[in-house]
C-alpha cells in the first residue's frame, strides 16, 4: 500500500507484487496460471456452502415462469444449476470468462437444466438486454468502488422498467473495535490484499450503487432469519425510486 502511494489499483494488489504481474487476480488465473484458476472455480463450488443458500434468501419462486436471470459472474455455474433445479421454469444465461464458462458447460451438458453459457466479461457492456434479473452473486466484493460502480452501470444500460439486479454478497454491519466480528475482518483484509478491495457496510452498498447510475436505488434488502453466516444478504436494485 505503502508502495503505491495508498492509491486504490487493482493492477498494484498484495497479490500482483507476490506474484510480480500488473494482472489483476481473476486475469492472472486464466490467462497465466490455468490450472490454478481451474482450481478456484471447483474450489468456490463448496465454498457455496459457507454462507446461506441463495434458495433461502431470496424467493425465486415467485418470478414468472419463463423469467430471465443472467448470472453474471456466474462461474461454472453451481449456484445458477442450484436455483434451476429448484425452479426450472425459469430460464439463465450464466457469464464469466473463457476459463470457467467452458468449465461449467462440460460439468452440466447432461444435466437437462435450462442453462445458456455465455463468454463475457462484466467490465464490457452487457449484451443481454431487459432481462428479467441480473444476478451478481459474491462478484463485486472483489473490485473497488470504482471498477465495482462501472460493473453496474454496464447491467443499468442493459435494464429495462422490470429488470431487477440482484446484488448477493456480505453486508457488513457497522461495528467498529471490539464489537466488529473476526469474520468480517477477516474477509475486508483478503479483498484488500487480493484486488485493493473491500466488504461493505449497507450505507458503502447504497453509494456504490449510486455512483453507477442515480437512476439505480435499492427496493429491498433480503436476509434469512437469524443468518450469522457472514451477514450474507441480497440486495434488490431497481431503476427509479
Amino acid at each position: 500500500m505503502k508502495e503505491n502511494d495508498f492509491k486504490v489499483d487493482n493492477g498494484k494488489s498484495a497479490f500482483s507484487r507476490a506474484f510480480q504481474t500488473d494482472l489483476e487476480s481473476f486475469d492472472y488465473y486464466y490467462k497465466q496460471d490455468p490450472d490454478r484458476g481451474r482450481r478456484f472455480s471447483l474450489g468456490m463450488t463448496p465454498f457455496t456452502g459457507s454462507y446461506a443458500s441463495s434458495l433461502v434468501l431470496y424467493p425465486f419462486q415467485d418470478l414468472q415462469p419463463g423469467a430471465l436471470i443472467v448470472d453474471v459472474g456466474g462461474g461454472s455455474g453451481h449456484v445458477s444449476s442450484e436455483i434451476a433445479k429448484a425452479n426450472p421454469k425459469l430460464k439463465f444465461i450464466v457469464q464469466d470468462l473463457e476459463g470457467p464458462i467452458l468449465l461449467g458447460r462440460s460439468a452440466y451438458k447432461d444435466s437437462g437444466l435450462p442453462i445458456e453459457w455465455q463468454i463475457h466479461n462484466a467490465f464490457n457492456p452487457q449484451p443481454v438486454k431487459g432481462a428479467d434479473v441480473y444476478f451478481m452473486r459474491r462478484v463485486l466484493h472483489d473490485h473497488s468502488d470504482a471498477i465495482g460502480a462501472n460493473i453496474l452501470k454496464m447491467i443499468c444500460e442493459a435494464m429495462d422498467h422490470k429488470s431487477r439486479i440482484l446484488i448477493e454478497d456480505m453486508i457488513a454491519p457497522d461495528l467498529h473495535g471490539e464489537d466488529s466480528e473476526w469474520f468480517i475482518n477477516h474477509a475486508d483484509i483478503v479483498m484488500m490484499m487480493m484486488h485493493n478491495a473491500k466488504e461493505r457496510t449497507l450505507g458503502q452498498w447504497e453509494s456504490l450503487i449510486k455512483d453507477a447510475d442515480e437512476r439505480l436505488s435499492i427496493a429491498k434488502v433480503w436476509k434469512a432469519q437469524g443468518d450469522r453466516k457472514g451477514d450474507c444478504g441480497i440486495i434488490e436494485v431497481k431503476l427509479g425510486p
